[in-house]
């Protein structure tokens, strides 16, 4: 049974968890490291998808650099050391 209130943490101290075989903490940090990886590779996936049908890769590589912008680009590393 849950405690009304505690002032002191110890909430759900009397809960326990009743999973096939009981809980393990020895799991949780893998899967929430493997949620994570999963989370990313999806909407990792889903901006390639997305970029592949905006085809803004392809807008950027065909535009022509503007004359200043290449002779800074090239003047840079000089100037910086």
């Amino acid at each position: 049974m849950l405690k009304q209130r505690s002032e002191d943490g110890t909430t759900l101290d009397d809960v326990s968890i009743q999973l096939a075989g009981g809980f393990s903490e020895d799991f949780l940090a893998p899967g929430i490291l493997v949620q994570s990886v999963v989370f990313i590779a999806i909407f990792y996936g889903l901006s390639a998808i997305w970029e592949r049908d905006l085809s803004v890769l392809a807008k950027y590589l065909r535009a022509r650099p503007r004359p200043l912008v290449a002779v800074a680009a090239r003047l840079y590393p000089i100037i910086s050391g």
